[in-house]
């Protein structure tokens, strides 16, 4: 298993004092991804997100063509692009393009979120969500492999013959993984036959367990036709404890993050979109939910020893690439650069490590 960086970019009104400017998170993260660089991480991952409500990083396209000039051999991640409030043919366009000027180190994961607003502020109706997504990863795929083409769904179609004008550097085009919340996302992915991503609480709630989960991908996927081996990630939140009591305050940070994302989730189940209901049941938990219940199936803390026996357990459930957030519950970026600092020393060298300089185990055009 590899280890990459995660970031969701929260800044929740709850962090208080600790609450950062938006444009110095912005360069605090490029510090990050400069450095994960250099510690030999594998990935760096940035999400999008739109709103006042909990991420401060809208255009994750932007942030991606910054870093690909600052760094030289990570792999620089979007998790998740939110698909359905997205142009599909501008992604492809876009993502084509970052693709070359990274030398092929773009990696995608798709999704549809879980905040209405960003669906109420691009217009789009979040409860067909998935159906979007579905139809909208066909077309980046398409316009990614096919000249001339045309495309004809509910909500996307190319009447007259399509051609992009610059295509993805990787064949036959950048990694792809569907962000999988639900059972039915899950589905959707195995058919499509691209790589998942999950959270460790989302795939205990849907299945069980990581184990569980990677099992029941594996066997869609190989049911759906799919012989070449397809990836499983998992994004962690991470934070190395001195001693039981700090790991204690990294929990309670975590509660502080989580409880900030709630305004985000879905409250009312007439509007939720199928299989995203459990959300409010999640949105209830969080509110009531003490700082010591959140064991190993939330997050990863404690000493090195722990936080790496934490990761082997994914690893053995299958999971090829951990991504971790250490950048979450106002915790400041001089805290943050020498959590990766830590991992770098104490946990990194127990696994895989990171990418050679350029694209490694794509073919190029």
């Amino acid at each position: 298993m590899k280890l990459g960086y995660f970031t969701l970019d929260d800044n929740s009104p709850l962090y208080g004092e600790h609450l950062r400017k938006p444009e110095q998170m912005l360069k605090d993260i490029v510090e990050h991804a400069v450095r994960c660089d250099e510690l030999g991480f594998n990935s760096f991952w940035i999400p999008e997100h739109h709103g006042p409500t909990f991420g401060m990083l809208p255009t994750p396209g932007a942030v991606v063509g910054h870093l690909a000039a600052k760094t030289k051999r990570i792999q620089l991640g979007v998790a998740c692009v939110v698909l359905p409030i997205n142009q599909p043919l501008r992604i492809a366009e876009e993502y084509g393009v970052l693709d070359h000027l990274s030398d092929g180190r773009i990696s995608l994961a798709f999704g549809r979120g879980f905040d209405e607003y960003d669906y109420r502020m691009f217009g789009v109706p979040f409860h067909e969500s998935r159906e979007i997504l579905r139809e909208g990863v066909e077309l980046v795929v398409q316009a990614w492999t096919q000249k001339g083409f045309t495309y004809k769904g509910k909500f996307y179609q190319v009447t007259e013959p399509c051609t992009l004008n610059q295509y993805p550097l990787q064949q036959p085009h950048p990694e792809i993984h569907i962000a999988c919340w639900s059972r039915g996302t899950l589905e959707m992915a195995a058919q499509l036959g691209h790589h998942v991503m999950f959270t460790p609480f989302s795939a205990g709630m849907a299945f069980g367990g990581l184990g569980p989960a990677v099992t029941e991908f594996k066997r869609l996927a190989r049911e759906a036709g799919h012989v070449k081996p397809l990836k499983t990630a998992c994004s962690y939140f991470c934070a190395l404890a001195k001693d039981s009591r700090d790991a204690a305050r990294h929990r309670e940070r975590l509660l502080l993050s989580l409880r900030g994302l709630v305004p985000a989730i879905p409250h009312d189940l007439s509007t939720a979109p199928p299989n995203l209901a459990y959300f409010v049941d999640i949105a209830g938990k969080i509110q009531t939910m003490q700082a010591d219940q959140l064991g190993d199936g939330s997050i990863a803390t404690g000493d090195a020893e722990k936080v790496t026996e934490i990761l082997k357990r994914a690893e053995a459930a299958g999971i090829d690439e951990a991504i971790l957030n250490v950048y979450f519950g106002g915790i400041s970026h001089r805290d943050a650069m020498e959590q990766l600092e830590r991992l770098a020393k104490d946990v990194l060298p127990n696994f895989e490590h990171g990418r050679a300089p350029g694209p490694i185990g794509h073919a190029r055009r």
